[in-house]
């Protein structure tokens, strides 16, 4: 059995018996990203299927007919039988404790005030670690394989950036009129798509699951494209573009993800949504607002039935009423402890996509190869400099 480094390529032949359990955790040699393994399945006898002889028959108490299986044969379903269950749906399990998820946070924070801040980093790091590592998918866990180094380098670089991109606008302001500094706006508002672009792909590339990792193929270029284009017609429309809009968004984040060498697609359109986001559009007034939560439940529920990895396919469940439970749960949390409750806000958060996600079909893991994607973090790091959440 050959096992292979998702990081670094690595590779060496070891023996499946010396694997005590069916899935174990391994350490590359060479740059020690560790990484899951899994023992081959045995392999299965080729079946022949041999035709049901009337000797071959028995008649049971309601009369229908069963097949006697010789050796090695397989059996032909008859008329009456009772057909073959489908599997069961698959859901997303988390086992993250918010205790130790608190404690994460606290020794981070009390490290980066030690350290001038530069511990963050390293501190943000072991929180997503443990994060992914507690997720579970198909039996299988989420890993991170990104450093603190990268996102420290990252945000010395996204400091970098901003620092040039400004300069222009703040120097015309001093020197010529203050109104040059209103350039600010659209300056951030073009860098927008590359951050987003940015940040998906480098944190996407670090995610590893059933031996290879996930990637992005999307361009900043592309998506800036979408995104001019929908935010000037949602002016324009007063906002009713917005089906269109968010339609070509999603396939574009959805559809240019990838796990692997096998992609992700996304079959959503605009007419679908078009009719909900009109009635909220209309009682966004009458309920203060609190009809585009429903409107957003409603949304979600619609792209995960319309995304698609090969033949699994996806769904989610919650309702308006569930998600505003949620985030009004939240908030009520944050208030009363004065934003200590944190730690229960990002577990409650997950452990709510995990109950209303669920994945029905199978993946193909063995048709799926590791396809490392290089990415840099000075996309991550510009999120955080902006304080852009872009989340998993």
């Amino acid at each position: 059995m050959r096992i292979s480094c998702p990081e670094c390529r690595f590779e060496k032949d070891i023996d499946p018996q010396t694997l005590k359990f069916q899935t174990t955790t391994a350490t590359c040699p060479k740059c020690s990203h560790k990484f899951h393994i899994s023992k081959p399945e045995p392999e299965k006898k080729e079946e022949r299927t041999v035709p049901l002889e009337a000797n071959a028959m028995k008649e049971n108490a309601a009369g229908k007919g069963t097949a006697v299986q010789a050796p090695g044969a397989k059996v032909i379903p008859l008329p009456g039988a009772k057909p073959r269950q489908p599997a069961p749906a698959q859901k997303v399990s988390f086992h993250g404790k918010s205790l130790t998820l608190l404690r994460l946070y606290v020794v981070s924070n009390l490290l980066s005030v030690l350290t001038l801040g530069v511990y963050h980093f390293w501190g943000k790091v072991k929180i997503r670690k443990y994060l992914y590592g507690s997720t579970e998918i198909f039996g299988e866990r989420l890993s991170f394989s990104g450093t603190g180094k990268e996102l420290f380098l990252g945000w010395l670089k996204a400091m970098l950036i901003i620092a040039v991109v400004l300069s222009v606008p703040n120097a015309l302001a001093s020197f010529v009129h203050p109104a040059f500094g209103l350039l600010i706006i659209p300056i951030m508002f073009a860098l927008l798509p590359a951050v987003l672009v940015g940040a998906w792909r480098y944190k996407l590339s670090r995610t590893h699951w059933h031996g290879a990792s996930f990637s992005f193929s999307g361009t900043a270029k592309e998506f800036m494209k979408i995104h001019i284009k929908g935010t000037l017609l949602s002016l324009v429309t007063l906002g009713l573009y917005g089906p269109y809009f968010h339609a070509e968004k999603e396939r574009f984040w959805r559809g240019n993800s990838n796990f692997g060498t096998g992609s992700f697609s996304y079959d959503g359109k605009a007419g679908d949504i078009r009719k909900d986001f009109l009635k909220a559009w209309l009682l966004t007034i009458p309920t203060l607002g609190l009809c585009w939560l429903w409107y957003s439940a409603k949304v979600a529920r619609y792209d995960w039935q319309h995304t698609n990895f090969g033949s699994l396919r996806f769904s989610f469940d919650a309702t308006g009423r569930q998600l505003f439970s949620f985030l009004a749960g939240n908030m009520l949390l944050l208030f009363l402890s004065f934003g200590l409750a944190y730690p229960w806000v990002v577990v409650r958060g997950i452990n709510y996509f995990s109950r209303h996600m669920a994945m029905k079909g199978e993946i193909d893991f063995a048709g799926i190869a590791h396809a490392p994607q290089s990415a840099k973090a000075v996309g991550e790091g510009l999120a955080g400099v902006l304080d852009i959440d872009v989340a998993m």
